[in-house]
């Protein structure tokens, strides 16, 4: 990423015809980030937060950065500097136009149309004649007349009366208009707007060295044309707008922007399969603020879609919702096969359609769009993986790869609590064979067991005596629930699922709740560990006595102790002061459920 000052930019430019524009903006006042075709959003990213500085950013032809959706609702959050303008090249216009305008931000098809239209630096600087706006630093150092709107002629005039210049036009969020050709009218339905042809940048003028290039700068000449077609284009837009009565310090109201109104929780039903994964993520939770108006004779759709790269599932129809003034909507949907839709589905959208003819699909016409959400699957910079936030989630609560290879369905969190609650059940039954004081053979057997999943089928021989038999499923004790080896090939329940939770809140798109819950079920997996280590050496000692000393009171004081160590890692210690149980595999569970919840945002309807 290159990073200049504009104003030094301008200055260093000897490009024929542009030393105008320097005299723009102050030294200092603008930040240019030049985006290059290898940085990644992230960088991107990055670098806006060290500016202190109001910002322009120029795309290049290609590269990932600010590609989707997601891109842009996180730059959006972005508290600060402000970004005045996005520079876009012809080829991206199209297809990044209707992202801008979602989430309120300003395209142009050239630097010097964001310059020249001083609008988008106005609404956001300190103004000729002194009068501070929302964020100082920049000074327009050329004078301009404040914008008014005439209600009889529907167009703006300054306070003169004569028609603005071109340096007073607002910019319309989406994108700012450029030169239209005949052909772009065929490309859209009728009622649409036209979008832009990119300005290209000229060629030096003959004998004359050009020091930087500029993204898509323009020669003067053509601005009488750019403010002709931009003014008949604002006319259409003008409704979107409201103009403050003209003064020094006017500026222009720009449209509503996404706003978060509510989140999409998966969760399970508890109707588990013991051979699948079904039962889990089955159930849909929807919890809205309120609901945008849904007009007479539409209806608003809910519906679950699945991942970007996935065109194979179909979209899944969760419901119909209501308008509501200020009150929570709330929406559940069951699988009626309990399917695992955390395995296939990550994104939300809301499409305002015919109440009457209800849509099969969800439309794909972006104008009936009201309400969107997805768990980000943007991989994280550095990781070989290339996980994601959601890959992480469904590792955790849908689907592992190193589970699925040896045969195990279903998540980590699913297996820790399955394993740790036949910790507890084989540790009851090996007290009630001593308390029923039948042979001792039993009870041995129970404690091998407890080891088994303890260890890991691997591992297990180094706490039992040679030749000891593998007592349970090979493939449901192939991994232990503790590390028996720092450099195991598949790492145990509790330190897979804590690298996953610190996968997750290193991933981008995290939210700070998730971070909380993570930190939090980390804190406890740590204490459970302690935990399982005691009953381990319980019952490293239990296995290795006679048969006549298992019938003596020092076994029963160990089967104790590894019957009190399970209930506690399975179902948590109460808290004596608030009665609340806390910590346990069952509470972890519940957490790390928490954690697979989807943000969503009301999408302010372009006009058509």
């Amino acid at each position: 990423m290159q990073i200049d000052d504009v104003h030094a930019l301008l200055t260093e430019c000897a490009q024929q015809d542009l030393t105008h524009l320097a005299t723009m903006v102050a030294p200092g006042a603008l930040t240019l980030l030049q985006v290059e075709p290898e940085d990644s959003f992230e960088i991107v990213r990055a670098g806006i937060a060290q500016q202190s500085q109001p910002i322009i950013l120029a795309l290049p032809e290609h590269g990932p950065a600010l590609s989707c959706d997601e891109h842009f609702a996180r730059l959006a959050e972005v508290p600060a500097p402000p970004i005045v303008g996005i520079v876009v090249p012809d080829s991206r216009l199209e297809a990044l136009a209707p992202l801008a305008h979602q989430y309120g931000m300003h395209l142009f098809p050239s630097l010097e149309l964001v310059l020249t239209t001083d609008a988008a630096l106005r609404s956001r600087a300190v103004l000729p004649g002194g009068a501070s706006q929302s964020t100082p630093g920049v000074r327009l150092t050329g004078a301009s007349s404040p914008v008014a709107l005439d209600p009889d002629a529907g167009t703006e005039t300054s306070p003169s009366g004569q028609s603005p210049s071109f340096q007073n036009q607002k910019p319309m969020s989406g994108y700012m208009p450029g030169a239209l050709e005949p052909e772009d009218a065929s490309r859209f339905p009728a009622g649409e707007t036209l979008l832009p042809k990119t300005i290209l940048s000229p060629s030096s003028a003959p004998g004359q060295t050009q020091k930087r290039r500029l993204p898509g700068l323009v020669p003067r000449t053509k601005l009488a044309l750019l403010a002709l077609v931009s003014m008949i284009t604002l006319v259409l837009f003008t409704f979107l707008c409201s103009v403050l009565v003209a003064s020094p310090s006017a500026t222009l109201v720009e449209p509503p922007t996404t706003t978060f109104v509510g989140t999409l929780a998966f969760g399970s039903s508890g109707q588990l399969d013991p051979l699948g994964t079904r039962g889990l993520n089955d159930v849909i939770t929807l919890t809205l603020q309120q609901l945008p108006a849904v007009p007479a004779a539409k209806a608003g759709y809910a519906w679950l879609l699945p991942d970007r790269s996935d065109d194979q599932t179909p979209p899944l129809l969760l419901g119909t919702l209501s308008s509501t003034r200020g009150r929570t909507v709330l929406l559940t949907y069951r699988s009626p096969s309990h399917q695992n839709l955390l395995a296939q589905y990550s994104r939300f959208l809301v499409t305002e359609e015919d109440a009457a003819n209800p849509p099969i699909t969800p439309s794909l016409d972006s104008t009936t769009w009201r309400l969107l959400g997805a768990i980000p699957d943007t991989p994280t910079p550095g990781d070989e993986q290339h996980y994601s936030l959601l890959s992480h989630l469904r590792h955790l609560l849908a689907s592992d790869p190193e589970l699925q290879h040896i045969g195990l369905s279903g998540g980590l969190a699913l297996w820790l609590s399955r394993n740790t609650e036949k910790l507890l059940e084989w540790s009851s039954a090996a007290r009630d064979d001593w308390a029923s004081g039948t042979h001792t053979g039993l009870l041995r057997r129970q404690v091998i067991r407890i080891l088994d999943y303890l260890d890991g089928t691997a591992y297990v021989g180094r706490d039992t005596p040679a030749g000891t038999p593998i007592l349970v499923d090979p493939k449901a004790g192939r991994i232990g629930l503790l590390q028996m080896d720092p450099n195991q090939a598949l790492p145990s329940y509790l330190a897979h699922i804590s690298l996953h939770l610190s996968g997750l809140i290193n991933a981008p798109g995290h939210e700070a709740s998730q971070q909380q819950i993570a930190t939090s079920v980390d804190r406890q997996l740590q204490a459970i560990a302690v935990l399982m280590h005691h009953i381990r050496q319980d019952a490293v000692q239990l296995v290795s006595m006679s048969d006549t000393q298992l019938r003596q009171a020092k076994a029963l004081s160990l089967l104790d102790e590894m019957l009190t160590s399970a209930n506690t890692a399975y179902v948590g210690q109460q808290d004596p002061t608030t009665g609340l149980v806390q910590g346990g595999v069952t509470w972890i569970q519940g957490q790390l459920q928490r954690l697979a919840v989807v943000p969503i945002r009301a999408v302010t309807p372009p006009q058509r």
